[in-house]
């Protein structure tokens, strides 16, 4: 049963990153847009915006299928009915003394990513064009 309740709580995490991700991507690809629209970039740049877009719905959906798949497998452990409403409320707090801080990982992973650093300076030099633009 704890085995159950801790997979609940690991896709509901999932999902909210999952979620997040949308957001950015959306976000990205309405900048990359603009940036189209101005002349500043490709189709090419905008149809990688959309794909990822597209990749991050895709894995939200299956998150919330995972997560509804682990409620289904929490209700068979407990012997009851898929059907009746089981809540699980509770942190999935998994600490490493050993992990350096999140800004430190995120430096890592952007300084060793070349997809990372070159998203990020799209978003750098979209975001500065819109503010140039006014909008």
């Amino acid at each position: 049963m704890r085995a159950a309740y801790f997979r609940i709580l690991l896709a509901q995490k999932e999902l909210e990153t999952a979620t997040r991700a949308v957001e950015l991507m959306q976000r990205t690809k309405d900048l990359v847009e603009m940036s189209v629209k101005q002349g500043k970039q490709t189709r090419i740049d905008l149809n990688t915006a959309v794909i990822g877009l597209a990749r991050a719905r895709n894995q939200k959906a299956s998150a919330e299928q995972k997560l509804e798949q682990s409620k289904i497998d929490l209700t068979e452990v407990l012997g009851v009915s898929p059907s009746d409403a089981v809540g699980v409320t509770g942190e999935l707090d998994v600490t490493l003394e050993d992990l350096p801080p999140t800004s430190q990982l995120v430096e890592m992973a952007q300084s060793q990513r070349a997809d990372l650093k070159a998203a990020a300076a799209r978003i750098a030099a979209d975001e500065n064009s819109v503010m140039l633009k006014g909008v």
